[in-house]
């Protein structure tokens, strides 16, 4: 992005002195040929600005696909954890979480969103604080999932996310 708006920034300067050199008159060009030259040289400026955007899009898009496989891996290893916890301990067993989590905690901030890694920490407190198997814990964690829907891309339906607490409390 940079790059780019280095390159407007020289365009833009070379079609002034273009200008301003077109607009001395012992140069010998005609008013026509002038006029020429100036809407040549905005063409120009407008060509190097639609690339620019076309380039900056396509890096865009880039990045989000490959942010999408990595978020997307451990978003996958985040819930496998979560299960192969939930399978070791039993229902009615107290079970506070500290050192379970902690390995996914560098990878969640590294690459989630600001909205993800709030709703990491907070389901991390609820589940140190309450346990495993309460419903704050259960609460909190769905709050997370749809965090994670969000930040991968997928539409937030109010509704459906109500839906989903309503049947996890």
């Amino acid at each position: 992005m940079i790059l780019a708006v280095m390159t407007l920034a020289v365009l833009g300067w070379a079609t002034w002195q273009g200008y301003g050199l077109l607009q001395q008159q012992n140069l010998g060009l005609d008013a026509a040929t002038r006029s020429i030259l100036i809407i040549a040289a905005a063409v120009a400026l407008a060509s190097a600005f639609m690339v620019a955007l076309a380039i900056s899009n396509a890096g865009d898009k880039t990045l989000r696909a490959h942010q999408f496989a990595k978020r997307f891996a451990l978003y996958e290893k985040y819930n496998t954890a979560w299960l192969e916890i939930q399978n070791d301990f039993p229902g009615d067993q107290p079970v506070k979480l500290d050192v379970h989590l902690k390995e996914l905690e560098a990878l969640v901030v590294l690459l989630s969103s600001s909205k993800v890694i709030k709703a990491f920490y907070e389901c991390e407190k609820t589940l140190g604080s309450d346990g495993l198997n309460t419903p704050a814990a259960h609460s909190a964690r769905q709050k997370l999932l749809w965090a994670m829907r969000e930040d991968l891309g997928q539409p937030g339906d109010f509704l459906l996310q109500k839906e989903l607490l309503k049947n996890t409390n």
